[in-house]
């Protein structure tokens, strides 16, 4: 429809722009905020298949869903009400989902989705949904968020259709345990539970026993269950690897030969093919073991699975398949000695830092590791992360002849843009979070998560701990002169150094909300602070500051300022309702969402090559789309300014001749709208080509104008057209260069 939609417009707009009058076109690249391709990975919490399709569980973002194994996924939300999804089963020809707010069931492949019961709706966290061999039957294991439902455990006899709590839960000193992980195993079904190990239940629920016997003990919480053939029962737990049981359940022992030391063997899921199994090292690689008498875990190789963070391990005949945290999924086909990435289509990651090292663009997720664009942003491929032991990206710096990367476990560096990267981090403690870097001279800074601030004067390969300014994590640096200022979230606020960062001195007078997540200095004076309750700025080199953001100036300060940055005119800031930019200093601000979908939570901004750049953070799908995760658009058209000159209410729509017209290279366009309307203003060329969109948003009855730069356009005849609701009018103008 859209590409039949799209022909007749085009067909119109061609007969009739001969008369002047004009009908809509598409957007060109530079009218609005476009999305770029490229940058993808999601938080992959359960995987599950039914028929020829494979089914992936987000933490946020829903289900997708892939029809030619794996190599594309697609949403499939339509009817999911919540989209935390940390369970999936199948039970017939439906499919069953376990969400953060109850459970739901499909019977059409994922299309369309339906809440599961209201029994399991209100207050139930559903972290398990396991099918039993009784057809139909389906059991849900659940944690609570209030005490007035505190049952944890229900029964579907229905293919998952209707729900009702068992007769009895799990329970420990007369108090329901949640239960992360269900198994039918002997004709019995066991329940792995939080903080109260593993029960078992030989009658569908009506009474609940705890497994006491052998060495787990009774406080384990037991993530996953699984079984090896007809005789051995495994669960995996929170720092304790793995036990099993080889009397139905009776008794319990470890099994951890070959595992790492805690924290790194934790297990959340297990899998199998043939008679291997299969773990996920919490940090670490894959381990695998063979049905033996007892369990010798070996690490494979794991090439290709640089995000070790795996959440979910699944098999589909001899294809293995790893959800991780952040990065996706990725598949093997040779027990998991190598593996490949398939994320095409998900788009639930982060996109927590941007930057530049020349033409070569830099986006840094949260869990995905480094994507590059070398054609302006465009298009983005992911960079050889196989080096980097971290895929958190929180921040990159160019310097010198190097790039470097902050990421959740130190600093690394690369020396040929990212194609490969060394770690960067002697002297740093072990596990440092960095969140930002800064070069001051010939001196690299770095700001940590826990408090501190490091330097290097050897182009990072030795850092040395300067102390901890504040409390709070260390977000940001800027420079003014030899002052260098760092923002804290969590502490004090800003601070800043005159002697290279031997001292810090706090810069707080006059800042009310003193959790600082980006700064940007504009000239010799002046700074801008991103908080918790909006933008403040100091004209001062941060003597004192004051609040530039209020409902009257256009940007509410409840709005919480991730990011920050200007070109030396224009201040431009991204929050959780989209990106703002004041071009006086912070006197007024506009939005300038046009484009943009329901999701506008953004936390990293870059300018360059007169574009603006937006990362975002997802946070809101809908039923056919995922949000793209890097924005694109052009200086010029985001600093189109739009003012409201007049609050009187018109008594009619109308659009004005623009004014100086002929003109070069700047016009102003000036309408009235008599009632609240969407309006469009977009300029086309004489051929009926659309060359430029300005305004694209919803607008109070009131008289506006928009300054035009037409700065980037030849000589030539144009043609402007307003959109006001139901009310459309073109006018002529003429630029004479």
């Amino acid at each position: 429809m859209k590409n039949k939609n799209t022909r007749f417009i085009r067909f119109l707009l061609f007969i009739i722009a001969t008369s002047l009058i004009l009908s809509p076109f598409p957007e060109k690249a530079n009218a609005q905020w476009t999305p770029t391709n490229g940058v993808s990975g999601g938080f992959i919490w359960c995987i599950t298949s039914s028929s020829s399709n494979l089914f992936a569980g987000t933490f946020g973002y829903g289900i997708f869903k892939s029809t030619d194994n794996g190599a594309s996924w697609n949403p499939c939300i339509n009817g999911l009400k919540n989209t935390y999804v940390f369970s999936l089963t199948t039970s017939g020809s439906n499919i069953i989902a376990g969400t953060w707010l109850g459970i739901y069931y499909s019977s059409n492949n994922g299309d369309t989705w339906n809440v599961g019961d209201t029994v399991l709706t209100a207050s139930k966290i559903v972290y398990a949904v396991s099918t039993l061999g009784t057809t139909g039957t389906v059991f849900a294991g659940t944690s609570y968020h209030n005490a007035s439902d505190p049952k944890t455990t229900f029964i579907s006899t229905n293919y998952g259709i209707t729900w009702s709590s068992t007769t009895t839960n799990p329970q420990v000193a007369g108090t329901n345990v949640g239960v992360y992980s269900l198994i039918e195993f002997g004709g019995n079904l066991f329940a792995g539970t939080a903080g109260a190990s593993v029960f078992r239940t030989v009658n569908y629920g009506s009474t609940w026993n705890q497994m006491t016997g052998g060495t787990m003990g009774t406080t384990q919480n037991v993530y996953c269950l699984s079984a090896i053939g007809t005789t051995k029962l495994l669960a995996g737990t929170n720092q304790n690897g793995f036990f099993w049981s080889l009397d139905n359940g009776a008794t319990w022992n470890p099994q951890n030969t070959g595992l790492p030391a805690a924290p790194n063997n934790t297990i959340y899921n297990i899998t199998t093919i043939g008679s291997n199994i299969f773990v996920p090292s919490f940090g670490n690689v894959v381990y695998m073991a063979t049905n033996g008498v007892t369990l010798t875990w070996t690490p494979t190789t794991s090439t290709g699975l640089f995000n070790k963070s795996v959440y979910s391990i699944y098999s589909l005949g001899s294809t293995l398949y790893a959800g991780t945290w952040g990065a996706g999924v990725f598949i093997s086909n040779n027990n998991a000695s190598s593996w490949s990435r398939s994320n095409n289509g998900l788009k639930d990651v982060v996109v927590g830092c941007l930057s530049n090292n020349g033409s070569t663009l830099f986006a840094g997720t949260l869990g995905n590791g480094v994507f590059f664009s070398t054609n302006n942003g465009d298009n983005w491929a992911q960079a050889d992360n196989t080096a980097l032991a971290d895929p958190n990206i929180n921040t990159i710096m160019p310097y010198s002849t190097n790039i470097f990367a902050g990421t959740n476990n130190g600093i690394y560096l690369s020396g040929n843009n990212g194609v490969t990267w060394t770690s960067s981090s002697t002297g740093l403690p072990a596990n440092t979070q960095i969140n930002c870097i800064i070069p001051v001279s010939s001196i690299l800074f770095a700001g940590s998560q826990n408090n501190h601030v490091y330097k290097s004067t050897n182009n990072g390969a030795v850092w040395t701990d300067l102390g901890s300014p504040s409390s709070g994590a260390v977000t940001s640096f800027a420079t003014i002169g030899i002052n260098i200022f760092l923002s804290c979230i969590g502490g004090n606020g800003i601070f800043y150094s005159l002697n290279g960062g031997t001292t810090w001195n706090p810069s707080t007078t006059g800042l009310t909300n003193r959790n600082v997540h980006s700064l940007s200095a504009l000239g010799t004076t002046n700074i801008f602070a991103g908080t918790e309750r909006g933008v403040f700025l100091s004209t001062n080199t941060g003597a004192t500051w004051s609040r530039v953001s209020n409902k009257s100036n256009g940007m509410d300060s409840v709005l919480t300022v991730y990011s920050i940055v200007n070109d030396g005119t224009n201040v431009i800031a991204g929050t959780f309702n989209g990106v703002y930019l004041t071009s006086n200093m912070g006197a007024t601000w506009q939005k300038k969402n046009q484009g943009l979908g329901a999701d506008t939570l953004f936390v990293s901004l870059l300018i360059y090559n007169n574009n603006v750049f937006a990362g975002m953070w997802p946070m809101i799908p809908n039923n056919s789309l995922v949000s793209p995760l890097v924005w694109k658009r052009s200086i010029a058209n985001i600093s189109i300014g739009i003012k409201n000159i007049s609050t009187t209410i018109p008594d009619k729509f109308n659009l004005m001749q623009n004014y100086p017209n002929p003109f070069n290279p700047a016009t102003t366009i000036k309408w009235s709208i008599k009632e609240g309307a969407f309006v469009t203003l977009k300029i086309f060329d004489a051929t009926g080509q659309e060359v430029g969109s300005y305004v694209n948003e919803k607008l109070n009855a009131g008289v506006y104008e928009a300054n035009i730069d037409a700065s980037n356009l030849s000589s030539g005849v144009y043609f402007y057209k307003l959109q006001a609701g139901n009310f459309t009018d073109t006018k002529k103008m003429v630029l004479i260069k």
